[in-house]
């Protein structure tokens, strides 16, 4: 029998202790003991949760900064894509990988019976024989199915990617279709003047995988289409991002410039913060919520430089650019809302500031990815062996 003390519980009348047998008093002593425990347990599980609150964002830091970020490491395998996409609805004149909008989603007056019809899909006008490529990222593979539309879409491909599970898609008036499974990248068919049709051109429908809806197409699937890339499979964007950061503020998320009041870690002007808060979060963000968390900071820039990357990977005639060269282009959309601004000798001032010139700007950016890009790789490494 272990100890007890002599003490009378507070539980029990001290008239009532002075008559019991020491069994008794173990029993009361033990009872206590026991009843002491399940609110000290019932105080832990009440506190555990803010008490690990605040211990998350220490050890979250310490894991964003020692480790690459997750999506980084999808990117060597099956990355989600959709992150880094333009989800712009095209209309007639925008320009999607060096081609031109001819007829966007929605009613219009048919081209050829003089009706007016809602059009299912996107029309890109291209040359007859422009290669259409499979929309898949890293080993996933885009499935393609050949058919002849006798309604007028003339040679039409069924097109589903591993990459992009929630959508299926139409491509139509085709000149060439081949059937079978591609691997990211790789061509299936090309553009041509097949079935009801005025002109070469493209025409792709996006469709729920589980239904027969046709939604809008978005502008970042139909350049991935055309231009075979869709961004997040052919630059490091976490590199560029924090290349970005280094140039503009060194990493100092409260950094406010005095000329120009631009914010935090990429320097965002304040009059782009609503738009850009609101494509990235879903919602607009003040100042100074955006200063106080590093966090919302590092979401909105990683997701306007996808944007901002993906528009700048194909040369106007569809070629695809290399990930420094791409990296100084969005550099110098950041820096001045122009792609060809890496050619700018001229120094910059605002205000009372001087800044560097746009070449000076997109060089510094360039060196900076290279070794982000190398370290990050490091880290991945040492990921492998452990």
């Amino acid at each position: 029998m272990s100890a007890i003390s002599n003490t009378c519980p507070r539980s029990i009348a001290p008239e009532l202790w002075e008559g019991m047998s020491a069994d008794a008093r173990y029993q009361a002593q033990k009872d206590t003991r026991s009843a002491a425990q399940r609110i000290s347990a019932l105080h832990w599980a009440l506190l555990a949760p803010p008490l690990l609150f605040m211990a998350l964002p220490p050890v979250q830091g310490f894991v964003e900064k020692h480790l690459p970020p997750s999506h980084y490491v999808k990117l060597n395998g099956t990355a989600d894509p959709r992150k880094y996409l333009d989800k712009a609805a095209l209309k007639v004149g925008d320009e999607v990988s060096g081609f031109q909008v001819t007829s966007p989603f929605g009613v219009r007056i048919h081209p050829i019976t003089f009706e007016q019809k809602q059009h299912d899909g996107v029309d890109v006008g291209t040359p007859t024989g422009t290669p259409l490529y499979a929309p898949a990222v890293g080993a996933d593979k885009v499935t393609v199915q050949c058919w002849e539309d006798a309604g007028g879409g003339g040679t039409v491909a069924n097109v589903s990617s591993k990459s992009i599970p929630e959508y299926r898609f139409k491509a139509l008036h085709l000149a060439t279709c081949k059937e079978g499974e591609f691997s990211a990248g790789k061509e299936f068919a090309t553009t041509g003047n097949t079935g009801g049709s005025t002109g070469p051109h493209l025409d792709l429908r996006q469709l729920p995988a589980d239904s027969d809806i046709h939604v809008e197409p978005m502008k970042g699937y139909v350049e991935w289409f055309l231009s075979g890339t869709s961004g997040a499979d052919f630059i490091n964007i976490p590199a560029l991002k924090d290349s970005i950061i280094g140039q503009e503020s060194g990493g100092n998320a409260g950094a406010v410039n005095p000329h120009s009041g631009a914010l935090g870690l990429g320097q965002v002007m304040p009059e782009n913060l609503p738009s850009w808060s609101q494509e990235a979060l879903g919602r607009e963000v003040s100042p100074a919520e955006f200063l106080a968390s590093p966090k919302i900071q590092d979401e909105i820039i990683e997701h306007q430089l996808g944007a901002i990357a993906l528009s700048q990977s194909t040369t106007p005639d569809g070629q695809k650019r290399s990930d420094v060269d791409i990296a100084k282009r969005s550099a110098a959309v950041w820096y001045s809302g122009r792609g060809d601004y890496c050619s700018s000798t001229g120094g910059e001032s605002f205000g009372a500031g001087a800044y560097p010139s746009g070449a000076e700007y997109c060089n510094s950016v360039g060196q900076k990815y290279e070794q982000e890009k190398t370290l990050q790789q490091k880290r991945l490494t040492q990921l492998d062996k452990k």
